[in-house]
């Protein structure tokens, strides 16, 4: 039996790379011809917007769309029709501009694109994508319509692979014509040679939506599982008879669908509602002589039955005499295997010896990447490539003879498992897992990049949720624990702390602030942070104000931030020493410096939250506390001038901010910031309470310093 994950997946990716370099050259510009071509319809002139929608910058008033999947033809064809309405300027200036396809999955179709960069990284894109069509017109007052023709490109990526390097495609669409209170209607469709994999859509967008029409449709012949989730109207299920084959449709239809896709820490898969679909492969179900009779859902069962893996056939792998085997024992022989060690012990000392004195090498093919000869290499040189690192672990829980599972962490983020019954779940982080001598399992991720994780040190989208874990060393089928949901371990909030403390040297005649100091980190801190400071590197995926170095923020957010000097400590802190320009003013009149302390308070925050129009509940990354502690010493007394904010405490059920800024003696001032947050996920009616604290921040961040000479 081959899992239905597998077979969508591989299917999809074997077509891609069977077909694919056919296309990439050959991109259909016949949709440029048919802007002047006659509509389907006659122009819809109902153009009134609700009052809850009132204060958008645009409404889409309708929205209707046919999303087709043809397995007979293996393809996937989508058709759209929208009619909008800009209500302000900053409307105009945001949504004149179209790129397709659109998303109707954000969190994962963004999911590999780094925090932050969402606007200028356009997704989804897809190979071999065909625009049959595209046109535009504008209703006018007097109920006639002017065909629009907008400047438009293809914009082109390269997703390089192994063997091959494919290119990916989106239209992009800029209307030049468009002015507040215009009425436009836009009508297209695309089309790409294959099935598109197994995946979820979701009804809202960033648009404020007034009516949605949404059609599913697949020949009958063919059987999908559709999930509705969250509280969505079930569809209206309908069979159409045509030729070459009946089809199958489902349509869901909405009203006063809120602008919401984009909001901050939000999480679409929790709280929209959304439906999830699967290809079933018919080969599962009550069966009769020769065939289904019945057709069931996927189970979890079936999708772990291929990826079970049993004693007696892996561990031939170990003891097969070839040079792998023969360079490996030797290796692990000699490095971990001690008098009185446990296997669990021999397997840390073993998982820290990697994560520490091996290098990591990106792999340049698939050849490089399926060789294992390449294995007495990576021992002897203490390098690894792509795949290599998992390879090592596989030898060495065989080697071991451990009982070990394949785990599959959903990043819960973006979806999380429903151990009820099988569903489609993007998002899923491979680790292996062992269990401990407390009988608690011991997640450990081989070394994917420089720098490594401690065992169980999950970042904290992958805390407390179900994982599944799939048996690799079961000596039978019938073992119930051949598959397993178990919830990830979780730190507490009292755990979470990350405490900086900085001592600075101020020059004020030339204008240089030396700094040193320890940075404690401790649970999720020490997790996400411990490899930017040894090695450089980062999680693209979170905050990038993680990485922020005090008073400073790295010139690229890729890169280590240069002159500033690291050293971890053996307590897990972190000491730090650079120098930073310090842009000092000077008010000649009152003899006053002014000292910007923009970037001083690295609280994690973001900018862009909107309480106003917030419609989706918050969630924040984790419970924890974060302190920033400020002495800064001057050359000569200073006097500081008063601040009327100083102190300032905000206490409210998001969480508790503290800030105070004073003269310690005549040549000091200290600044301390504390921030802790103590609510996960805070209601859209409660969103001010988030944003009381943020703003507060952004806007001490905006403050200076004013100080005299005491001699002045």
């Amino acid at each position: 039996m081959i899992t239905q994950r597998f077979l969508s997946i591989s299917v999809f990716l074997l077509f891609w790379g069977l077909v694919f370099p056919l296309f990439t050259d050959a991109q259909d510009l016949r949709y440029q011809k048919r802007y002047h071509k006659s509509w389907n319809q006659a122009p819809v002139f109902d153009n009134d917007v609700v009052a809850e929608f009132a204060d958008e910058d645009v409404v889409i008033l309708e929205e209707r769309i046919h999303f087709e999947h043809d397995n007979r033809g293996l393809s996937t064809n989508y058709r759209r029709y929208i009619r909008m309405r800009f209500l302000t300027q900053k409307g105009v200036r945001k949504y004149s501009k179209i790129t397709l396809p659109q998303s109707e999955d954000p969190p994962v179709d963004y999911m590999s694109i780094p925090f932050g960069h969402e606007s200028v990284m356009h997704r989804p894109m897809y190979p071999s994508m065909e625009l049959q069509y595209f046109r535009v017109r504008k209703l006018l007052p007097d109920q006639t319509t002017e065909t629009l023709i907008p400047d438009n490109r293809i914009s082109q990526e390269l997703l390089r692979g192994l063997q091959r390097t494919m290119r990916l495609h989106a239209y992009q669409f800029q209307f030049e014509e468009i002015d507040v209170g215009d009425v436009i209607e836009i009508e297209y469709q695309w089309f790409v040679p294959y099935l598109l994999p197994q995946r979820r859509i979701f009804f809202h967008g960033d648009i404020a939506k007034q009516k949605v029409r949404y059609q599913f449709s697949h020949p009958r012949t063919h059987h999908y599982i559709l999930e509705q989730l969250n509280g969505i109207t079930p569809a209206d299920s309908t069979v159409e008879k045509s030729r070459p084959y009946h089809w199958q449709h489902y349509v869901w239809t909405f009203e006063n669908l809120p602008a919401c896709t984009k909001e901050v820490g939000s999480r679409l898969h929790v709280d929209l509602p959304h439906v999830t679909y699967y290809l079933h492969d018919q080969k599962y179900g009550d069966w009769g002589e020769a065939d289904v009779l019945k057709y069931k859902p996927y189970t979890w069962f079936y999708y772990t039955y291929d990826q079970i893996q049993f004693r007696n056939m892996v561990s031939q792998v170990i003891n097969k005499p070839n040079p792998t085997n023969i360079a490996f024992k030797q290796w692990f022989r000699k490095h971990f295997e001690r008098d009185g060690m446990s296997k669990l012990e021999q397997l840390q000392h073993f998982h820290q010896h990697i994560n520490e004195e091996f290098q990591f090498s990106g792999v340049r093919s698939l050849a490089e990447l399926e060789n294992r000869n390449r294995i007495p290499y990576m021992l002897k040189n203490k390098v690894l490539r792509q795949g290599g690192a998992r390879y090592l672990y596989f030898l060495s829980l065989l080697y071991l003879d451990m009982t070990y599972y394949h785990a599959y962490i959903p990043d819960n983020r973006i979806g999380v498992f429903d151990t009820s019954k099988y569903s489609y779940v993007p998002g899923q982080n491979r680790y292996f897992v062992v269990e401990s001598s407390q009988e608690k399992p011991l997640f450990f991720k081989p070394k994917q990049a420089q720098a490594g994780n401690e065992m169980n040190a999950l970042p904290f989208y992958l805390q407390e949720v179900n994982s599944l874990h799939i048996a690799q060393m079961t000596d039978s089928y019938q073992n119930k624990n051949n598959f397993r949901f178990i919830t990830t371990p979780v730190e507490s909030a009292t755990e979470n702390q990350r405490n900086t403390n900085i001592k600075g040297i101020v020059n004020l005649k030339e204008r240089l602030m030396t700094l040193s100091g320890e940075i404690d980190l401790h649970g999720q801190y020490e997790t996400l942070l411990n490899g930017y400071f040894e090695y450089g590197t980062k999680d693209s995926s979170i905050n990038h104000l993680y990485y922020a170095i005090p008073t400073q923020i790295p010139t690229h957010f890729f890169e280590k931030t240069e002159g500033v000097n690291y050293q971890i400590l053996k307590n897990g802190s972190v000491q730090i020493n650079y120098a930073n320009p310090l842009p000092v003013n000077f008010e000649k009149e009152t003899q006053t410096y002014k000292i910007p302390i923009r970037h001083w308070l690295q609280h994690v925050i973001s900018s862009r939250f909107n309480a106003r129009t917030r419609n989706l509940p918050y969630y924040s990354d984790f419970l924890g506390t974060d302190a920033f502690r400020y002495q800064v010493q001057f050359k000569e007394e200073v006097v500081l001038e008063e601040w009327s904010e100083s102190p300032m405490v905000i206490e409210n059920e998001f969480g508790i901010f503290h800030f105070k800024i004073e003269q310690t003696s005549p040549t000091t001032i200290e600044l301390n910031s504390k921030l802790h947050i103590q609510q996960e996920r805070v209601k859209p009616v409660n969103a001010m309470m988030v944003q009381q604290i943020f703003r507060a921040i952004l806007w001490l961040n905006e403050q200076e310093i004013r100080l005299k000479k005491a001699s002045s």
